[in-house]
Formats: structure tokens, sequence, C-alpha cells
């Protein structure tokens, strides 16, 4: 059933439960029957409620496997997942990678930096290899052997076709004090408003170091810049825990000797010599900006104060991601990508991220709102508000955790869709683990969503419109002929339009705008190639194709 196309799998599912109903009918009556006559034993009871039991629980399997299977696998979106490194041979990674390519994926989000240590041998002596991995991987179908995970791991997707992008984890280096990034660099942790350093509200025993400190932005940014020179098979950088850990003024953080100094001489102050000797002395003198008791104005003074002293975490968040899009991303010719959750109140005021304006200035290639809701209304609501805010500047790939959340795998299905409705092209499932093992969510992929292989919104031009004018040709043949909304003529002549655009040039904004404008082109004579429900469905899916092109015009 789970390799058959929706149109072959849907009336052998029907059927099934028919033959279903009809046994669980039997059973029902079987029971009404035994009821009445005297004599039935417990045993005898409780193995015909069984058999009703076992007929009920049948059919709201193949009730969920009909709802999963009826869902459109589209023609272009991005079916990705966040892949955490486990691996140690190269015959498992292909067995997860296999995996990965049958249920449909076609990007990977690989977790490169994590917990303070790589899955590639960098030179950045901070972040060492991970002793986890495996000290090499071959292949032993061609005897090639590769020096890390990271490199194994891209050989291996390039052989099922599938994009490769690093996920890295930024200002966040695991729950461990020992790590060598802290051990070399003490003076790089993050410290909490009473001189602590585990950050209270992150849901574990979380450890960050200092955004504000330029030796770790530029530490950070050698690390990515290497990453490309050692990996360059890589297409893009993840960009994860981009941010403060979560806070507020009664549990505040981020008081670092780098960020007190910038901020007092934001504002014109300075520290004494004994206070920029010494951390907890500086600490002490800082916090009176946001005490009454030490301000001439007050409470509106030490409000004024602390929202400043929001703004200028945000700001050093935000010059960061800057300084990656200008150093790596533009030198390197990477595509990059953020996690971020998708309320905006939420990231700026708890985590000083202020992604909206790393949107709108087109820094961002790709956003992956970390939609983890339970329903797919809410899901819906976030990825909707968050496109409302920022706009056509990238592409939106919603972030999922339908199964990680405990929700039964069908719900996939549901959260999929709802993202698509919200106008993101494509998702992330949060994480491996919820695909690698669970046959469950496998079949619920492959049966309905991905059922056929999608190409990539970030794709060529050529093969995004060429994977359109594939699905609408095929969709002609088995359902608008059919059904009486076009003619096989009609069929050919949409076939032979869309086929002049995808043999259009398309390498900088002027060419993409034309070939949008052939588009609608196309659009605009819709009724010379089809009629009724079949014409609005054809300019549906050319409305989604134009939305990818004016994404692409940037």
């Amino acid at each position: 059933i789970y390799t058959l196309s929706l149109h072959d799998a849907l009336p052998i599912l029907l059927a099934q439960v028919d033959e279903l109903l009809v046994s669980l009918e039997q059973v029902k009556t079987d029971i009404e029957q035994a009821l009445e006559q005297e004599g039935l034993t417990q045993e005898e009871r409780l193995s015909l409620m069984m058999q009703y039991n076992d007929s009920q629980l049948e059919i709201e399997r193949l009730r969920q496997q009909i709802i999963v299977s009826s869902a459109e696998s589209l023609p272009v979106s991005s079916r990705a997942v966040w892949h955490r490194p486990t691996e140690i041979t190269w015959e498992q990674l292909e067995e997860n990678i296999s995996t990965y390519r049958e249920v449909g994926i076609n990007l990977v989000f690989v977790e490169t930096l994590y917990n303070g240590y790589s899955t590639f041998r960098t030179d950045v002596t901070d972040f060492p290899y991970n002793s986890k991995l495996g000290e090499s991987y071959t292949d032993s179908s061609t005897g090639t052997v590769y020096d890390d995970y990271l490199s194994a791991f891209v050989a291996c997707c390039d052989k099922y076709g599938i994009e490769v992008h690093a996920w890295v984890e930024n200002f966040y280096v695991g729950t461990q004090q020992d790590v060598p990034v802290l051990q070399n660099h003490p003076d790089w942790l993050l410290y909490n408003d009473d001189g602590s350093i585990i950050q209270r509200n992150e849901g574990g025993l979380y450890i960050f170091i200092d955004p504000a400190n330029t030796e770790v932005q530029d530490t950070l940014i050698n690390y990515y810049l290497d990453l490309f020179d050692k990996v360059p098979a890589v297409k893009g950088l993840n960009l994860d825990y981009i941010r403060y850990p979560v806070s507020d003024q009664a549990e505040d953080t981020g008081y670092t000797m780098a960020a007190m100094k910038g901020f007092y001489e934001q504002k014109g102050l300075t520290f004494s010599d004994a206070q920029l000797a010494d951390r907890n002395k500086m600490a002490n003198k800082f916090r009176q900006l946001f005490d009454v008791n030490y301000l001439p104005g007050g409470q509106k003074e030490a409000e004024e104060n602390y929202s400043q002293w929001v703004q200028y975490r945000m700001n050093v968040v935000t010059n960061f991601v800057r300084r990656i899009k200008q150093e790596v991303k533009d030198e390197k010719g990477i595509m990059l990508s953020t996690a971020v959750f998708a309320s905006l109140t939420e990231s700026r005021d708890d985590k000083k991220q202020d992604w909206p304006t790393w949107l709108t200035n087109g820094w961002i290639d790709i956003a992956t709102p970390m939609a983890y809701y339970n329903d797919a209304a809410d899901v819906q609501l976030r990825v909707s508000e968050m496109i409302m805010l920022a706009g056509n500047n990238c592409y939106y790939y919603a972030g999922l955790a339908t199964s990680y959340s405990g929700l039964p795998a069908w719900q996939n299905k549901e959260h999929i869709e709802a993202s698509y409705n919200a106008g993101a092209q494509g998702y992330v499932i949060f994480c491996s683990t919820q695909i690698i093992g669970h046959e469950d969510v496998q079949n619920a992929l492959k049966s309905g969503v991905n059922a056929k292989q999608g190409v990539s919104p970030h794709a060529a031009v050529k093969d995004v419109v060429k994977a359109y004018a594939d699905d609408l040709y095929d969709k002609a043949q088995r359902l608008y002929i059919p059904a009486g909304g076009m003619t096989q003529q009609q069929a050919e002549e949409l076939k032979n339009a869309l086929q002049e655009i995808v043999n259009m040039p398309a390498t900088d904004a002027v060419e993409i705008y034309k070939v949008l404008v052939a588009v609608e082109r196309v659009q605009d004579d819709l009724s010379d190639y089809a009629k009724g429900y079949s014409r609005q469905r054809i300019n549906e899916k050319l409305n989604d194709l134009a939305d990818i092109l004016d994404t692409k015009i940037g």
C-alpha cells in the first residue's frame, strides 16, 4: 500500500475498510446474540469483546492511513530534517540516508557544531572533532576513506541526491564546563545577573558563551570559513542558538565584562579601574542602572535603562548575523538559514533576537521558524504571522516537532499541510530520531505528503519550473482530462507553453523577472487551456510557482 500512488492505493484502503466494517457488524451481532443466551462464560464474553475492539482498532488504523494518503505531494517543496549524528560506520550512514531518500527527504540540516565539538576536523582548536563519532568512514563499495563524519555524511547524501546544510549551535556549548572552548577561554563564559553561568530558563543545565565578545564572534566565523574550505560540498549554514538565553529583568543574563563595558560606553559612562579589573565589582556597579535607589529619575529611568539594555543585546546578535552574511555567506557563496521561534514577542523580549531585521534586509535565504505546537491551527497561525511580518525576502521551511511532541504519526500530515497553508514552501522535522526507527512516521510521510520526490524551492529556476510543468501535465492526464476540464490537445498546448518557459535563461534577477512575466501570461490565457475547477487548480499551482519566482527575484 505504502508504495502505491494515492490514485491506486485509496480504492484498496477503502475496500479494506468496507470489509472490516462488515466484519465489525458481524461481531456486534454475535455479541448481542450471545448475551441473550444463557450459560455464556466470562471467557467467551471477553473473547467476543476483544474481537470487537480489535476490529475497531484496525478500522482506526486504516482511517489514519487514508488521511495521510489523501495528502497532495507538492512538486516543489523542501522536505527537510534536523539530523543528529550517531553513526560511527559508513554502513550506518547509508542505512539512515537511504531511509531519508525512501521517505522523500531532499534536504538535511546535519548537526555540525554542538556541545562544543565539531563533526569535521577543523583547524580551529577550540572546537575539536567529536571523539564519539567514527575515526574515519570507508565506503566499502568504492574503497573511499573519509577522514571525518561530515565529509562522509555529505558524500553519502550526494549518492542519494540529498542536499546538506550544516546546522550549528553558535553560542550554546552544552551542559559541561570541561569542554575545550571553556577550558581555553574561561573569560568567554556568559554570566547571569547573580554571577551564575547555568542558564535558568532554558529547560536544562545549559551553558552559553558571550555573544558580545568579539573574540567569540571571530572564532565562530573562522570555524565556519574552515567548514566550507574543508567540506565544500556543504551547501548552506543553518544558524541555531543565534541568540541570548531566555531571560527577563527578574532573571537576567549577559553580564559579561565585554557586554557591560560596551553598554556603559554607549551611555557615555565609565567604570573605575578597580571595577574593570573584576567582573563581580563591575556587575555590582552595572546593576545600579536598573535600581531606582541609585537613579535620580527613579522608576522611569530604570525602565528606560533596561529597555536600552535589551536593545543593546539585540543589536549584538544582529550585528553578528550581519558579519556572518558578509564574511561567510557572501565570501563562500553558500545559503544562510536560521532557526528562530515564530513568535516575535518571545524572540525579541526573551531571546534578544530581532529576526525581522535579518529577513527584511535579505541576509537570510531560508527561515526555519520553529513552530513546535501540538495543534495544527497554531502551526498555521504562527508561520503565517512570521511570513506577514517579514515578507517574501526568503524561503520559509517550517520547523515541526509533531512526533517529538508525542503526537501520533498521522498528525505529521496535518502539521505539514498547515505549514503549506500558511505560505511556507517546505518543512523541517525536528529531529532525525523521530524518523529513523519509526516506521509509522516513515509511512505517514511517503504515502502522502512525500509520495512523489520534490524539487526544493531554492533549486535552479529551470528545475523548479520543470517540476511544476511535469506535475500539471501528470494531473491533466489523470484528473483534468477524465473530468472533462480540458482536452488532450489543450494539455499538450499547456505543456508546450510551460516548456518554453523552462527553456528561458534565468541567471539573474532581470531574467527571472522575465520568467515570472511569462508565467503570468500563461495564467492570463488559462481559459485557452482548461475550464471550471481544472482551470482553478492549474491557476493555484501557477500562483505557487509565481510566489517562488518572486522570492528568487528578492
